[in-house]
């Protein structure tokens, strides 16, 4: 499925709270509960659009991805994608990139899941990413080209 990234802006929080709630409402449900409101106000205290971009299929935004990179590695913040547009590729295909930034840079690539959310975690696994910590909460993963690239 052919998709796009295009950046947020400001005043975009309700986009960026419902391609949340359409993409891991009943996992953050299952942890800690769902409120609307607190999610909403969790969304504009936290999602800052300088380093959100849209994923954009057919003029729709259908995910987001937050990526923060400093000199020491790639953090891979959020890469939701609402149920309907799951398991297209899209997901696959922007992971495959930021895998091969990791490569160019040598740099890792780290994500944190829900602990609950096993589907991510089966994901990020069959990617390559490694459990680093599990706790009750999360999953802390990397992805390391450098021991990639030497086993093979």
């Amino acid at each position: 499925m052919e998709y796009k990234l295009i950046r947020a802006n400001e005043n975009e929080s309700e986009t960026i709270f419902e391609i949340k709630k359409g993409s891991i409402k009943p996992y953050v449900q299952q942890m800690f509960g769902w409120n609307d409101d607190w999610q909403r106000q969790f969304v504009i205290e936290n999602y800052k659009p300088q380093s959100i971009e849209f994923i954009v299929v057919e003029d729709k935004a259908v995910g987001i991805l937050e990526i923060n990179e400093n000199e020491n590695e790639i953090f891979l913040k959020n890469i939701l994608i609402i149920n309907a547009y799951q398991c297209k590729g899209i997901g696959s295909r922007i992971l495959s990139g930021l895998m091969t930034r990791s490569k160019a840079t040598n740099k890792p690539v780290k994500l944190e899941v829900l602990a609950v959310n096993k589907r991510a975690e089966k994901f990020y696994s069959r990617h390559g990413f490694k459990v680093e910590e599990r706790t009750s909460v999360k999953v802390c993963m990397k992805f390391e080209s450098s021991k990639i690239m030497n086993q093979v």
